[in-house]
Parts: structure tokens; sequence; C-alpha cells
């Protein structure tokens, strides 16, 4: 019978709570602080103990001139017959991509072959590292990727994991849930469809908790959220491309996400005159020497330059599509909107009111990963 039941949600903001009168009452509730970066390393982070440096990669897609993906003479014919950024070519990417059963984003054709994809989060058994769930008896996984896409993917993972208590099929139980951050990407954070979510979910919780302590009174529950949201308010659009020319492997390649822009050079100079340029638009900064290691991020290979907004911008369009986010994660950790959630039904090790995301890891490792 379950003894261990661990439930992560994407994207459930520590602000939320007041939403949430089950997370409320488990006797250690405490801020997630992320690391920097979207979830596939925050979950690294939380799963694994792994900064970026530690893992190896940095957001969902990496910068691999050498190897990054074949396919370059597909990839250069496009780039000279679809416009980047237009919608003709964002249906292109679709089209190719069903097609060719690759994930290609949005980014644009003439940098596709200079990109890679991170490896699968960090609770998927593919990840290339060893996780709390490494070499672990009696586990089972529900994961929120093993069903269609679409609203209720959650509602099928939470019926399939209370099956697993009522059945006794394993020891320790492991949930991961998502669909409340894509509802808060396409509604905004703290408004009436997002509080309802929140609600449902936490009522969600509490039916799976109490089915967990009526067949064994001794289980003990955690949940963990990787991180929050902010509200956008205003898009943005760098164009270096007009500034700088067009991006090649002798000059300079550039990655943009929802919140971060990434600036590889070549020219000598070229990463001085590009970071001058972006501290000119008044729309965030670019990351000190620092931060970059305060965050685990020294390695030369996640950008000469890593750019983040300030809360409330947001890149439109970016390498992943063309309409911006009602919300959005990914900006500086230690703003409170994006602090996620740790709850748990027995004592946090010092009984902490935050705790960093690799903090999190350990907490985790010690509740969920230690003999019964």
């Amino acid at each position: 019978m379950v003894d261990r039941l661990l439930v992560f949600v994407d994207a459930l903001p520590y602000a939320s709570l007041e939403e949430a009168p089950f997370l409320r009452s488990l006797p250690s509730v405490a801020r997630l602080v992320p690391g920097l970066g979207y979830s596939v390393n925050v979950k690294a982070e939380i799963f694994g103990g792994y900064r970026p440096d530690d893992a190896g990669f940095f957001c969902e897609w990496m910068y691999d001139p050498e190897g990054g993906g074949g396919r370059r003479w597909l990839w250069s014919v496009l780039a000279r017959v679809s416009p980047a950024g237009t919608y003709w070519d964002r249906a292109l990417h679709k089209m190719v991509s069903r097609l060719l059963r690759v994930e290609l984003a949005n980014i644009p054709w003439a940098l596709r072959g200079q990109f890679q994809k991170a490896p699968v989060n960090a609770y998927e058994d593919g990840f290339p590292l060893p996780t709390v769930f490494s070499r672990l008896r009696g586990l089972r996984k529900v994961l929120y990727s093993y069903y269609p896409g679409g609203t209720d993917r959650d509602r099928s993972a939470v019926a399939d994991a209370r099956e697993a208590v009522r059945t006794r099929a394993c020891e320790r139980l492991f949930l991961a849930l998502a669909d409340l951050d894509h509802v808060t990407h396409r509604v905004g954070v703290g408004l009436p469809e997002h509080r309802a979510k929140v609600r449902s979910l936490d009522a969600s919780l509490r039916e799976l908790a109490e089915e967990c302590w009526t067949i064994n009174g001794a289980a003990q529950v955690m949940v963990v959220s990787d991180h929050g949201m902010a509200n956008t308010r205003r898009t943005v659009a760098p164009h270096l491309d007009r500034h700088f020319g067009r991006p090649s492997e002798r000059g300079y390649a550039y990655f943009v996400d929802a919140t971060l822009l990434r600036v590889w050079t070549a020219q000598p100079g070229l990463a001085e005159e590009v970071a001058q340029h972006l501290a000119g638009l008044g729309w965030g900064h670019s990351l000190s020497v620092e931060e970059r290691q305060r965050y685990g991020l020294t390695a030369s290979r996640f950008g000469d330059i890593i750019f983040l907004l300030d809360e409330g911008l947001v890149f439109s369009p970016n390498f992943f599509g063309v309409r911006p986010p009602r919300a959005m994660h990914g900006y500086a950790p230690e703003l409170e909107s994006q602090h996620g959630v740790v709850a748990a039904s027995a004592s946090l090790p010092g009984s902490p009111s935050s705790l960093t995301s690799v903090e999190a890891h350990w907490a985790l490792r010690e509740f969920f990963a230690a003999e019964a």
C-alpha cells in the first residue's frame, strides 16, 4: 500500500494558497524559490539537485552548432521561402514538424540547425542523471504526459493515482500535474478562472490524500510546485537582425525565449556591442558574472549574454510562438510572483518558511527516497 505520496504541480504560486485550504492545512508549508529559467531546469534542481552547470543544460533548447539537429540543407531552403515571424512561417513549422515527426518549436529556419533539445524532465525515465527516483523500489509514476493533450489530463491522472492507492499497487506514488500551468498562461494568474482551477486542484488533492490515509493512516504526503506566475502587461521584440545583421556561425546566434534572450558571438567585441544595445532598451538586464555564479550559469555554452526581462514584459513573437501569454514565469527568482510551494504532512527539516529549489530537493529526498 502507498506509504509516501509525492505530487508535483506545475506553476502553483505560493500567493495562490489562499484558494487552497487543504494545502494550507498541512503541518509544513513553505515558499519554494526557483532557480533561474523554466520548468525543465527547475525540475532538475528539485528532483536531482542539479543547477544548470551541474545538469549541463539551460532552458529547453541548447546552442549546439556542431550537431544541432541535422537537415541543414532543408532548413536553409525553408529560410529562403518562409519569412521568419509570419503566421505562414508558424503554420509551416507545424506542418514540417508533423511530417518529419520532430519538434521544431518556432525557431527560425536559419537558426534551427544550430540548436538541439534539452533532455526530458527530471522525473521522466529517460533523464540522463540520477534523481530521487533512481533505483527506488515500490515506485509508481503517474504523469500528465501519459494522457492525450487537452484540459482534462490532470483529472485522468488523479483518477489513475486514486486507483493505484485503492488497489495497493505501490509503496511510493509520484503524481505529476500540469493543467494549471496551461490555464494560467492562457487566462492569467489571480483571475476568476485561475482561482477556480486552484480550488478544484486543491479539492482533488484533498480527496487523493484522504484516500491514502483511509487505507494507511501513517502515509506521508508532500506537494511541490516549481514556480509561480506573473501577469504580462506588454510585449517587446529585440529585432537583433536589424541592428547586427543576419545571424551566422561566423557572426552571432541567438535564442528568444518568453522572458530570456541568449546570445552567442564569434566576432571579437560583438558581445559588448549587443549588451550595450540591449541595456539601452530599458527592458531588463544582462546577467552579471555574480548573478551567473549565484544561479549556477557560469558555463559559456549557456550564452555570452543572458538577458532577463523585467517582470511583466514578454518577448513576442519568440521562438515558441507568436501569441503572447497572459501570464509568464522565468523572471528573476527573487520576485514573490515566481515563488512556488512545498507542503507536507510531516515537518520539513528545520521547519523553514522558504526553500530554494535545490534545498527542496534535499527535503524531498529525505521524504520520498529514504527508507520507510
